[in-house]
């Protein structure tokens, strides 16, 4: 088995130095080991991303980074902290400088220490830094972009709807204007033939020119008049195009404000954290080791020694427990299923409390080679009890035989079952001990009472119809089957 060194601490000499500074050794222990928790987390943080670990942490390609990370606390946190620093100061308090050798390794504990306790201190401060990168480093173009491509789409749309609307114009004036000059073209035509029949009368020849002369005004001043009413018309669409498009690129251009104020906010706010967390962290890596100074000179003061006994590595412990969770969880299901069908709730308490406890101190104990483990004698109640008053079953002695078995027992008042090697024997009486002997194959069942050959000492029914009848009458239910 393999052997392990362990550091122990003796008892204290100056017990009234232990009792006045106890307290406050235990609150100063307790205020490095927190320095150290936030000082490895840092460091981890740091080796995890500098190794390109991402989120979530749990991934199979996160495995190489979570090992490097680990191994980063490790060192710096236990090896060059709770080892290194230790011997150090230990040895500073004992004064154990006598000889060349003490002296040797006084110089080599403390350039390890020197080297391991400062690069901790530097990986906790860039990994202060690391963790709020994220946070002290924010691109708002990655939460805009979509706004502007949002706005860019809604202005062309409004420009599409613009264009189709000055085809439309166009379209409709120029209809307008080719029905006038149809009109007007036609009416000019038929006065100029009018004018050409009655061109011997020169009075009648020019009125139609007078005529000829009102109708080409007219249509000029028509003319004229669509065209000033096509250009008012552009121009109000264009008024109202920019308009709209004036409103959308105010309201994606405020709403894009708003993000960029708040993630400006954010940034501030991260980093004045970030700027005030640094000193802190420093204090509690700082205090981590001045409480293992405080302690090494708590100790000396008390006259506590610090001994080294080699123990053995025993895993037995984990794998109790282990089984012990086992079993916990198996007899509560057992148990609600025995309550959902009607019968007695099995307890657990006396089951393996005898095994486990063997277990546990036989993890503990130092054995011999050849030694030989002793068996196991859990006591254990099986079967039903009628009165929960009444009083266990004491086996003082229990004496096997090929054909019959003896135990004495100490009973109640109540009627109770004798486990032997034959069968059972169900005994009443007020004696308090009783001599049982019992050599039979034969039982009445309990239901029917007729006679039947068992096959285990427990079995009080001939037949499971027996025991279905039985159970019906004394709870009141009906029994159903389930289903296979």
């Amino acid at each position: 088995m393999r052997k392990l060194q362990k550091e122990v601490l003796s008892k204290p000499t100056n017990q009234d130095f232990f009792n006045l500074f106890f307290k406050s050794q235990s609150v100063t222990y307790l205020i490095g080991i927190f320095g150290q928790i936030i000082s490895g987390f840092t460091e981890f943080y740091f080796v995890f991303t500098a190794t390109k670990g991402s989120l979530p942490i749990f991934q199979i390609a996160n495995v190489p980074s979570l090992l490097l990370a680990s191994l980063a606390v490790y060192i710096f946190e236990v090896i060059g902290v709770r080892v290194f620093l230790v011997k150090i100061i230990r040895q500073i308090v004992s004064k154990k400088f006598g000889d060349w050798t003490d002296w040797v390794l006084f110089a080599f504990n403390l350039l390890f220490c020197l080297a391991l306790c400062g690069t901790n201190l530097w990986f906790s401060l860039l990994g202060q830094t690391a963790s709020f990168h994220s946070s002290t480093n924010v691109r708002v173009t990655d939460q805009t972009f979509h706004l502007d491509s949002a706005k860019m789409v809604k202005v062309e749309a409004i420009k599409s709807k613009c264009s189709l609307k000055y085809t439309l114009i166009r379209q409709d004036y120029l209809a307008q204007e080719k029905g006038k000059v149809l009109l007007f073209d036609q009416a000019i035509v038929e006065l100029k033939n009018n004018r050409w029949a009655v061109r011997e009368n020169k009075r009648k020849y020019n009125a139609y020119t007078n005529k000829i002369d009102e109708q080409l005004t007219s249509k000029n001043n028509e003319l004229l008049t669509l065209a000033n009413n096509r250009e008012k018309a552009l121009t109000r669409l264009d008024i109202e195009k920019e308009r709209e498009i004036e409103q959308i690129r105010q309201s994606f251009d405020k709403r894009i404000g708003d993000i960029e104020n708040v993630a400006n906010a954010d940034v501030d706010l991260w980093a004045m954290v970030q700027q005030y967390t640094r000193p802190i962290l420093v204090v509690f890596i700082l205090l981590s080791w001045i409480a293992i100074i405080y302690q090494e000179i708590f100790f000396k003061g008390s006259g506590q020694n610090v001994e080294v006994k080699e123990v053995s590595f025993r895993p037995l412990l984990l794998w109790v427990l282990v089984v012990g969770w086992y079993d916990k969880f198996y007899h509560w299901f057992y148990g609600k299923v025995v309550n959902n069908v009607g019968l007695d709730k099995y307890r657990y308490s006396a089951i393996r409390t005898n095994e486990v406890s063997y277990n546990a101190l036989e993890a503990v104990k130092e054995k011999s080679p050849n030694e030989v483990r002793p068996k196991i004698a859990a006591v254990r109640q099986i079967g039903f009890s009628k009165n929960s008053e009444a009083q266990k079953p004491n086996i003082q002695n229990l004496k096997a035989d090929t054909t019959m078995t003896v135990a004495t027992v100490n009973i109640g008042d109540d009627t109770i079952g004798v486990k032997t090697n034959q069968g059972v024997q169900y005994i009443n009486t007020n004696d308090d001990r009783t001599t049982v002997t019992v050599d039979n194959s034969l039982r009445n069942c309990k239901h029917c009472n007729q006679p039947f050959t068992f096959k285990h000492w427990n079995k009080r029914y001939c037949s499971d119809a027996c025991r279905i009848s039985n159970w019906e009458a004394r709870t009141g239910k009906t029994f159903i089957k389930g289903k296979k």
